[in-house]
C-alpha cells in the first residue's frame, strides 16, 4: 500500500489543504527560480522500492555499543553501482548518522555519470521517518538539515528532480539491506575514519550532568555530617529524580531534628529520654520501626 503525502491528499479536508499550500511557499534555499520548497519534500511515498528514477539512493544510520555509522547504495537505472560509508563520532546519535547518510549521498550524486538523454531524477529512499519529517519542518535548522537542503537546492539548479521516499526497514529490500550493512561496518570498524564530529546538545548536557552529579556524590560521601540525611538519601540521583513534598515536619523528620524525647532530652528540656511506649529511647529510628505506639501507621505504610 502506498502513502502519498501530496497536495491532491489534503483536498480531504480544507484546513490541511490551506495550510499545505502555506508551507510550499517556504523555501528551502536562496534560488529563487529554483528552490527546493518544503511541498517537493512533502512528496514522500511509502513503497516497497522502485525504479522509476534514474538513480534509486538507499541510505541507512547506524548506532550501537562499537560506534555509529552511516551507509549509502547507489543505483542506476535499478543496478548497484557505488556503495560508500562514513564513521561518525561514538557520541553522535543515530538521527545524525541517517542524515549524513542522505547529505553524503546527494554529494556523491554529481560525480555519477548517466546517459545524456536520460532523465535526471534521483529517488532517496529512507527508513527514518523523522530524518523526513525534519526536512519537512521549517523551524527546524539544525546542522545536517540545513546541509541537506542546501546540497538539494544545489542539484535543483542542475536541473535534478529529487524525490524523497520512506522504506520500511529489514522488509528484505536489497537497497535498504546494503545501506544497513554498510551503516553497521562503518560504526563497528575501527579503521575506518571518523567524518562527522558535531556531537548533539542533547548529549553534551547528558554528559555535563552526570559529571555534575558524580562530583556531588563524591563530596556528599566525604562528608562527615548529615549521618541521618544521608540513611534517608544516599545516592544523589535519586534524590534529585524524586519528588518531594517539603514541609517543616519533613526537614526536621530527615535531618534528626525532629521533637523526639532523645533529642529534647539532650537539650535538657526532658527529664529523661524514653519512648512513652517504655521499650528504649525515643529515637527517629525507633518511632520507624520498633514503637508500639505507632504499630497501626507502620502497618499501614508497609501494606
Amino acid at each position: 500500500m502506498l502513502e502519498h503525502f501530496t497536495p491532491e491528499d489534503d483536498n480531504k479536508d480544507d484546513d490541511d489543504h490551506h495550510r499545505a499550500r502555506a508551507q510550499s511557499q517556504l523555501p528551502i534555499g536562496t534560488d529563487d527560480d529554483k528552490e527546493f520548497t518544503v511541498l517537493e519534500i512533502r512528496n514522500a511515498i511509502e513503497t516497497n522500492g522502485s525504479n522509476d528514477h534514474t538513480i534509486q539512493i538507499y541510505t541507512d544510520g547506524s548506532k550501537g555499543s562499537r560506534g555509529v555509522g552511516a551507509g549509502v547504495a547507489i543505483f542506476s537505472s535499478n543496478k548497484p553501482t557505488a556503495r560508500h560509508k562514513f564513521k561518525l563520532d561514538h557520541r553522535c546519535s543515530k538521527n545524525q548518522a541517517e542524515q549524513l547518510a542522505i547529505l553524503k549521498a546527494l554529494q556523491l550524486t554529481n560525480h555519477i555519470e548517466i546517459a545524456d538523454n536520460a532523465p535526471r531524477t534521483i529517488g532517496v529512499y529512507t527508513d527514518s521517518r523523522i530524518t523526513i519529517d525534519s526536512l519537512k519542518d521549517t523551524s527546524n535548522h539544525n546542522y545536517l538539515t540545513e546541509e541537506v537542503r542546501k546540497q538539494l537546492t544545489s542539484l535543483r539548479r542542475t536541473n535534478w528532480a529529487i524525490e524523497f521516499l520512506w522504506i520500511k526497514s529489514h522488509a528484505g529490500n536489497p537497497g535498504n539491506e546494503l545501506a544497513n550493512r554498510l551503516a553497521k561496518d562503518a560504526a563497528s570498524n575501527k579503521n575506518t575514519p571518523v567524518v562527522f564530529n558535531r556531537i548533539p546538545n542533547t548529549t553534551l548536557y547528558k554528559e555535563l550532568e552526570d559529571e555534575t552529579i558524580q562530583k556531588w556524590q563524591e563530596q556528599w560521601d566525604r562528608c562527615n555530617k548529615a549521618a541521618i540525611t544521608k540513611q534517608f538519601f544516599p545516592n544523589v540521583r535519586d534524590r534529585i529524580h524524586r519528588t518531594i513534598n517539603i514541609n517543616p515536619y519533613f526537614t526536621a523528620l530527615v535531618t534528626g531534628h525532629g521533637k523526639t524525647q532523645s533529642y529534647i532530652h539532650k537539650f535538657n528540656i526532658s527529664e529523661k529520654a524514653t519512648c512513652p511506649c517504655n521499650l528504649e529511647d525515643q529515637t527517629l529510628h525507633h518511632i520507624l520501626y520498633n514503637c508500639t505506639c505507632h504499630k497501626k501507621q507502620r502497618d499501614f505504610t508497609q501494606a
